[in-house]
């Protein structure tokens, strides 16, 4: 500490703009108590900072009126508080940044710190004890790494700073650099899915929440997976002020997430003109080969853009804005199995039975008595559709893994861009507005599995587009010297689709499906590349809309904070869906037994004979979800003593279930008389949310949140933990599984599913489908309807959380944590088989098949002429009782700007249990059976990165004394690992032709080995790409039993890889920086192996892997110009 002087201590003003200023002057008759907004002020901590803290004198007595101001280094702008009789004090929410505290009061020295950060939501804790003296001498203090201690705030989470988001090599893969890779840096955090998002505490990723500059940026689509990303808007990464992981104890101001939250800040402008400019290139030549595959695949990648931000008008307006651009040309290998030339001409080399020759039974064992001579099918029993899709199957091109005999290089090639725009303005004293602008879109190529025919797609899901923006603006005002206000109006969209350019191929002559798609309908076979689309084209949008409205009052040792947020939230879909129908060969129908495995040989013999074991087709689905949701909370944060802050908040939320735009939503109802269910459809009984929505509306949703943070005076140790309740975030699953599916809004979905084995009950390729099959004036009579069916009980997912952790300060700069988490998480929407059939013998089926055993066999369709009566098949039932339970040790060592260096190391120890992770269940009568280890389970899981700023050059350990060229050479550089350490995640095993015959997609193996064993009873070692796990231990069970294996009995491949950068920094002069940077992703070349085969009826593939996650080493050259 040192004590000086100002240099003009009695004629400094409280000026409210910018410059330090002197609190006390004599010549002052009062001191009005003044609030100074930072430029983006909000009254939600989710995105600003604030700073707290007890002023006392050397008695250790609380001083009343003490002065506190802060000072915002970058803009200029100050915050003045005062304290209450108590001594205490809290600033209003500050930009985050770095500042300066200044504490006065008359009589006593002043106190001054300098270099205080303030990071993303942080709670800052400033004590000061104030020494008599004269008022213009100071005591100045320099911030400490202790500031990473949470002493007054119970939230979990992790803040990854602007040093970090710059400096650490981050690996965007297909679509650029992603800023959410380092959310993963927070422990109990995992990556996401395809859907996009992070997962936390064991949650799946579309449980966390998104915020962008404070406002919803939480992507609405039937399935996120279409975009790739939970969020409407990513920004660009070098746009990015901050952002912060929250993962349990958050405040009641946060909603609709039952995980955590993930909020994100931009960067905006200050009253230097600064930007950068940048270039990320990589190129195949340097990178390493990939596994399982021969050659190198092209990879060119461009990633450049800009920033920029300044003053508007030096104090008072500010702006920041920054574009990126992204280019990609590469390609991904798709390996699969096509026919040989002896397949497509009939002959094989096992035996084909002939289906139409007779069986004979013997108690449940059906057993055919006639194969084809020579195995050889004749070529006048060929379907003559089969005949005609020949061409597609292209010609093999040798052998590979996993039993593949091809492969086709599928272009991945895509160009992005996206940008915002930010202004800021301070109005007036105790007024502040601004806004954003943001823009994101993508446009990838066509994707298709196979090569075209002639320029016509056949295959594959098209070329992906989406088109994403959003807008907010911010009002922020003092409403008096202890009350402060704020609202935000915000808007984002999100529109994607899936497509094929237009060509003339549109059909292969199969009656009764549409012809307008490009494309034909869509062939699959077990093991064999599928030929064929569906679902496309589609589209799937979402809009949200959003007022919030924040009053922030501090009463004495009372924070309290009142909040309000409205969301209008919209889903539109437009989906071809199965128009052009699916028909599914599986080799039932030419092998021995109905019941047996069927080799490749079978399966495609069924496809020559056109002998199909499922077919489906059904009407486009067009969807017009609205939603509005009304949240409210209130949120207390008490200092209890300078010892102990207890964080209590409530939350209310009204979210009730969506309704149609035009009522087009029907339900088969389950719930209101389970015994004989009914086809309901949207306002058939009145025009309530609830009889629109066909779900009930809860009204009950109380979420309490309760945690505390003690630290004894002049401790370095903060004990933390917190009990909430929290809701999820639902959005309806997937397309199919919608009401807007169900008639009598939409016409029939057909799937049907014949018996194996008796000859007139077969269903040919040739005959396709009825005429009108799905008009519901013919609906009379139809067999094999599929409907969905939605849940009516009122709940929402809601989970319990719970946490005890102590915060510890160690020398050398390093702040440890480690604690216990948990939560436990329930009504999961989970989507099972609402109309299941007992476990059957194939032999014992009824004539009709597993439809005519089915629990529900009829229904009539309502608000059509004549009532008519359907047969029903499946019904997708979206039932709210799935549930998980999460236990973690999880402990993380974090160390910032100490010299540059800064790192997190982050460790979790975990186990989730629970139900519902997986579409279906087994057996309907032992849910129980169920429970296991859920998908998102990651047992252990290390993240550590640093920044490290090597100790070379002018200012540094060594070489302080060197001239410009030898600085200009050695000096200036840093590296920038990150490593990633995890074990593997469950897999379950599925049976491809459901051998109970319950009609289900659940159906698991007899367990009869050691599936962990390390060599099997073949004597090949296992946990190889070429044999995974013992495949011994596993055995098809017999027909019309289920399996006794459990749900997720397999752990697959874990992740060890290191991704690292080397950066040179260049001071041109004074203000202006270059920067080249080296960065290598999987720097180890380490083999990241993707999910073995889990069919445990195609045992020539069982347990292999063929495919890899992630890319083999890249190498990537970045350059920077920094101003």
């Amino acid at each position: 500490m040192i004590a000086h002087a100002p240099s003009s201590p009695q004629q400094a003003q409280v000026w409210m703009g910018v410059g330090r200023s002197s609190m006390w002057n004599k010549n002052m008759l009062f001191v009005p108590a003044i609030i100074v907004f930072a430029v983006r002020m909000s009254a939600q901590v989710a995105t600003d900072a604030v700073i707290t803290g007890t002023v006392t004198d050397s008695a250790q007595r609380a001083m009343e009126g003490a002065f506190v101001e802060v000072r915002n280094i970058s803009t200029g702008v100050i915050a003045i508080s005062k304290t209450n009789n108590h001594g205490e004090y809290r600033t209003p929410p500050l930009k985050i940044g770095e500042y300066t505290v200044d504490i006065q009061s008359p009589g006593f020295r002043h106190y001054l710190e300098e270099g205080v950060h303030l990071d993303i939501g942080s709670v800052r804790q400033i004590n000061a004890s104030l020494t008599p003296g004269d008022v213009s001498e100071t005591v100045e203090v320099k911030a400490t790494t202790e500031e990473l201690l949470q002493r007054s705030d119970s939230t979990v989470g992790t803040v990854i700073t602007t040093q970090q988001i710059q400096e650490l090599p981050l690996n965007g893969g297909s679509s650029g650099r992603d800023y959410l890779q380092l959310a993963t840096l927070s422990a109990g955090t995992t990556p996401g899915s395809s859907s996009g998002g992070i997962s936390i505490g064991g949650q799946a990723g579309s449980q966390a929440a998104f915020l962008l500059d404070g406002i919803d940026n939480n992507n609405q689509q039937i399935l996120t997976s279409h975009s790739g990303q939970k969020e409407i808007i990513k920004p660009s990464v070098d746009a990015i002020s901050e952002f912060k992981v929250v993962t349990t104890s958050y405040a009641a101001e946060y909603g609709r997430s039952s995980s955590g939250v993930v909020s994100v800040d931009l960067k905006s402008g200050s009253n230097t003109i600064h930007g950068s400019g940048f270039e990320f290139i990589r190129n195949d030549a340097v990178d390493a080969l990939p596994d399982f595959s021969a050659t190198k695949l092209p990879f060119k990648y461009n990633d450049f853009g800009g920033t920029l931000g300044g003053p508007i008008k030096k104090d008072r307006a500010f702006v920041f804005g920054d574009v990126e651009f992204f280019r990609l040309r590469t390609a991904t290998t798709t390996y699969g199995l096509v026919p040989t030339d002896a397949q497509k001409g009939g002959q094989f080399t096992t035996a084909i039975y002939d289906p139409a020759a007779g069986y004979t039974l013997s108690g449940s064992t059906v057993t055919r008595t006639t194969a084809f001579s020579g195995d050889q099918i004749p070529a006048d029993r060929i379907d003559p559709i089969a005949k005609s899709l020949l061409q597609y199957y292209p010609k093999p091109l040798g052998s590979f893994a996993g039993g593949n005999n091809y492969y086709y290089n599928q272009n991945g090639s895509t160009n992005n861009y996206r940008w915002d725009i930010r202004v800021d303005e301070v109005l007036t004293g105790k007024q502040s507005i601004f806004g954003r602008y943001s823009s994101e879109q993508k446009q990838g190529a066509v994707s298709a599995s196979l090569p075209p025919l002639d320029g016509q797609y056949y295959a594959g899901a098209g070329a992906q587009v989406v088109n994403a923006q959003a807008f907010v603006l911010g009002y922020n005002t003092s409403l008096s010297a202890n009350a402060l206000g704020s609202i935000r109006v915000g808007w984002n969209s999100l529109k994607w689709t899936g497509a094929f350019p237009k060509q003339s191929l549109t059909g292969v002559g199969i009656p009764g499906v549409a012809t307008t798609a490009p494309g034909f309908s869509e062939i699959t076979m077990t093991n064999f590349a599928t030929i064929g689309t569906s679902n496309v084209p589609n589209a799937d949008d979402s809009q949200n809309r959003e007022i919030a409205v924040v009053l922030i009052w501090t009463r004495g040792l009372h924070t309290l904070q009142f909040g309000w947020q409205e969301y209008w939230l919209q889903t539109n879909f437009n989906s071809s869906q199965l128009t052009s129908g699916i028909f599914d060969f599986n080799g039932q129908y030419t092998s021995k037994s109905p019941t047996s495995t069927p080799g490749n040989d079978q399966r495609f013999a069924d496809f020559l004979l056109g002998l199909t074991d499922k077919k489906q087709l059904s009407s486009p689905s067009i969807l017009n979800f609205r939603s509005f949701y009304s949240h409210f909370y209130v949120q207390d944060d008490w200092r209890v003593s300078h010892s102990l802050t207890l964080n209590l908040g409530i939350r209310y939320e009204l979210s009730p279930p969506a309704v149609s735009k035009f009522n087009a939503l029907a339900n088969f109802d389950e719930d209101s008389n389970p015994g004989n269910p009914q086809l309901v459809y949207a306002g058939q009984f009145g025009n309530s949310r609830a009889q629109r929505a066909l779900q009930n509306v809860s009204y009950t949703n109380i979420a309490p949140r309760i945690g505390f943070a003690f630290s004894p005076s002049n401790s370095k140790t903060v004990l933390r933990g917190g009990y909430g309740i929290f809701y999820s975030n639902a959005i309806t699953i997937g397309g199919m599984q919608s009401m807007e599916n169900n008639p009598p809004v939409n016409q029939l979905r057909l799937a049907t599913s014949p018996s194996a084995y008796i000859p007139s009950q077969f269903q040919y390729l040739k005959t396709g489908f009825a005429p009108n099959a799905l008009s519901l004036t013919n609906a009379n009579g139809a067999t094999g309807v599929s409907l969905v069916s939605f849940d009516r009980h009122a709940v929402i997912p809601t989970d319990q959380a719970w946490n005890l952790n102590v915060q510890r300060a160690l020398p050398y700069g390093i702040v440890a944590e480690v604690g216990y988490y948990g939560n436990k998480f329930d009504h999961n929407w989970w989507q099972v088989d609402g109309n299941p059939a007992p476990a059957t013998p194939t032999a014992l089926l009824p004539a009709a098949g597993i439809n005519a055993n089915r629990l529900y066999k009829t229904t009539t369709i309502p608000n059509v002429a004549g009532t008519p009566t359907i047969g029903l098949g499946t019904v997708s039932r979206v039932w709210k009782e799935g549930w998980s339970q999460y236990n973690a040790l999880q402990a993380k060592a974090e160390k910032r700007y100490a010299k540059g260096v800064t790192f997190i190391a982050s460790y979790a120890y975990s186990k989730t249990i629970g139900v519902g992770d997986t579409t279906d269940f087994q057996d309907p009568g032992n849910i129980l059976a169920e429970r296991s280890v859920v998908n998102t389970d990651m047992r252990h899981h290390f993240v550590g990165s640093a920044v490290y700023p090597l100790p070379f050059g002018r200012g540094q350990l060594l070489g302080n004394g060197w001239n410009r060229w030898l600085d200009g050479v050695l000096g200036g550089w840093s590296i920038s690992p990150i490593i990633t350490a995890s074990s593997g995640q469950p897999l379950n095993l599925t049976e491809s032709k459901n051998p109970s015959n319950s009609g289900g997609t659940a159906d698991r193996p007899n367990l009869v080995g050691d599936p962990r064993a390390s060599i099997n009873t073949n004597g090949v070692a296992t946990r190889t790409p070429g044999q995974w796990f013992n495949t011994s231990a596993f055995a098809v069970q017999a027909s019309g039993t289920y399996g006794n294996a459990p749900r997720n009995v397999i752990t697959g491949p874990g992740t060890l890889n290191l991704d690292a950068g080397v950066h040179k920094t260049l001071i041109i002069h004074e203000g202006l920086q270059a920067q080249l940077r080296l960065e290598s992703f999987n720097v180890t070349n380490s083999p990241h192996y993707g999910t073995p085969a889990l069919n445990v009826q195609s045992p020539t593939t069982l347990g292999t892997i063929t495919t890899v996650t992630g890319n083999p080493r890249q190498n990537q050259l970045g350059i920077k110009i920094l101003f």
